[in-house]
This record gives structure tokens, sequence and C-alpha cells, in this order.
């Protein structure tokens, strides 16, 4: 009995890392997705020959 007590223990003690991962991946695209044409505005802006609001 106290081996499978044991074994059961030792299975939900480990943390779910490819969830995690996934997890993390996800936030850190969606992140980027936001801020990167952000931090381009003016170039962008300058290459369709439009204001920084109107490309915004």
């Amino acid at each position: 009995m106290s081996t499978s007590r044991n074994s059961q223990e030792q299975t939900t003690d480990k943390l779910p890392w490819l969830g995690l991962l996934a997890l993390s991946m996800a936030g850190f695209i969606c992140t980027m997705m936001e801020t990167v044409p952000a931090g381009l505005l003016s170039q962008i802006s300058d290459g369709l020959n439009v204001s920084n609001a109107y490309a915004g």
C-alpha cells in the first residue's frame, strides 16, 4: 500500500512543463504581436507616406 501511495505522490509533485512552456510561448508571441508594430510605427508611416496617427 505504501508503494502505490509513494508513486502517486511522485507523479503529482511534478510540474507540467509542456503546458507551462506552451502558455509562456503563447504569451510571448501575443505580447510581441502587440509591441513590435508600436515600436515600428514611425517607419511604417514613412514607408506608406502617411501620418503616424493614420498609420496607427
